[in-house]
């Protein structure tokens, strides 16, 4: 009686810290402190703490979570992402090319609201195509996110493979799948030709510095490929506990590298390390594993399948719990951190579900109004954002179906 208490007052706070906007790390923290606090007091939550802060899994999290971010602040304070996005319209040339690969290159930086960066681009290829406003919206947001389904390095599908006790690449690569609809529904959506308009063929563009290109792209490439490739290695000689240090290797191989290149100032590095939203992400990923291991010992799953008789389907929950939190609270991260925080306790959490959960949130999250790539195109284009719905509910319906198909494909 007093976990179900418990769960209900963590559930209130959820709600209320949601409503007032507060940073997703207070909110998470603070929920898991309450459901902590009312089901076993003070000691409960100082042992809940303990756990979670010793738990190799909230070490590994926050150490590459801190990383990617230094890396990514580093790209953006060195100019280094405006001279790769600057460079890859030059060498793509071919509008519809260019309107995919554009904004989906430079998601491999997550950056928040970073189709702001891509958004120029888009809009102004987009016009010379003729390319109404509205389209030009979700194209713009709709493939930037493409690379986030399986980019191996996201600071999402990190924690989400930590919560789920699974690997970062078990996630990704059913994700390939799902990706690749997304790409085909995103063209036929967005950037199949209408009868009789003829779009324009070929951009008029200065030559490309294909040594900027290089230069500019090469940590990125450097990060994911030592991540890859030192995976296994890692796995072998220290456990599978310690296999998400090559990403840290990754990651440390690139800021090497980037460091190298670019040449930042010291204040540049001390900038790019202190960097208020990369602390608040690291501590919004310790609040995601606190909250887990809170709901873990209220046993909140076996609360919740009382509460619906027992017929709780696995699936069905997968998908519409995070997919709905993502959407009305406009973060993945959140999302990831509460669904995988109950469903432990309600079923046995497979690769494959813990992959569905992702493609749920990241689905939920690509819609949300409070999206701020979507606020920001939005912004940009000057149009309501809800004007790309039209093209966008259609889209994240073919996305989700498309992620059940492979989970029931891929069951284990």
């Amino acid at each position: 009686m007093l976990e179900a208490v418990g769960v209900l007052a963590g559930f209130i706070t959820l709600a209320i810290l949601l409503a007032l906007r507060l940073p997703i790390w207070i909110v998470l923290t603070a929920t898991a402190a309450v459901t902590s606090i009312v089901i076993g007091g003070i000691e409960n939550l100082v042992n809940i703490t303990l756990i979670t802060t010793t738990d190799m899994s909230t070490v590994n999290l926050l150490a590459i979570t801190f990383l990617i971010m230094f890396f990514v602040n580093l790209y953006k304070i060195t100019g280094y992402i405006d001279r790769l996005g600057n460079e890859l319209v030059k060498a793509l040339k071919r509008p519809k090319i260019v309107l995919i690969l554009v904004p989906a290159i430079l998601g491999l930086l997550p950056v928040a609201g970073g189709a702001l960066m891509s958004a120029p681009v888009v809009d102004s290829v987009g016009t010379s195509m003729g390319l109404e406003r509205d389209k030009r919206l979700f194209i713009n947001v709709w493939y930037r996110h493409v690379i986030f389904l399986f980019y191996p390095i996201s600071s999402v599908i990190i924690l989400t493979a930590a919560l789920g006790r699974t690997t970062v690449w078990e996630i990704a690569y059913r994700q390939l799948p799902v990706a690749a609809v997304m790409i085909i529904v995103g063209f036929i959506l967005g950037l199949r030709e209408r009868k009789g308009k003829v779009h324009a063929a070929l951009l008029v563009t200065d030559a490309p510095n294909f040594k900027v290109l290089i230069k500019t792209l090469a940590p990125i490439i450097v990060a994911v490929l030592i991540s890859l490739s030192t995976s296994s290695l890692v796995r072998d000689i220290f456990g599978a506990s310690f296999q998400p240090l090559s990403i840290v290797i990754g990651i440390l191989f690139a800021l090497l590298l980037l460091v190298m290149l670019s040449k930042p100032s010291i204040y540049g590095l001390v900038k790019a390390i202190m960097n208020r939203s990369s602390i608040e992400l690291v501590l919004a990923a310790y609040g995601a594993m606190l909250l887990r291991m809170a709901f873990t010992k209220a046993d909140i799953g076996g609360i919740i399948s009382g509460m619906m008789g027992g017929s709780t389907n696995p699936a069905l929950l997968a998908m519409a719990l995070p997919a709905g939190l993502a959407f009305a609270t406009g973060t993945s991260l959140g999302s990831i951190a509460i669904s995988l925080s109950i469903l432990p306790s309600i079923t046995h959490l497979t690769p494959s579900l813990t992959a569905l959960v992702y493609a749920s949130s990241f689905s939920g999250y690509l819609a949300s109004p409070l999206h701020l790539c979507y606020i920001y195109t939005a912004q940009y284009l000057r149009i309501p954002f809800t004007a790309g719905y039209r093209y966008m509910i259609p889209a994240i319906v073919a996305l989700l179906a498309a992620a059940y198909g492979v989970y029931i494909l891929t069951p284990s």
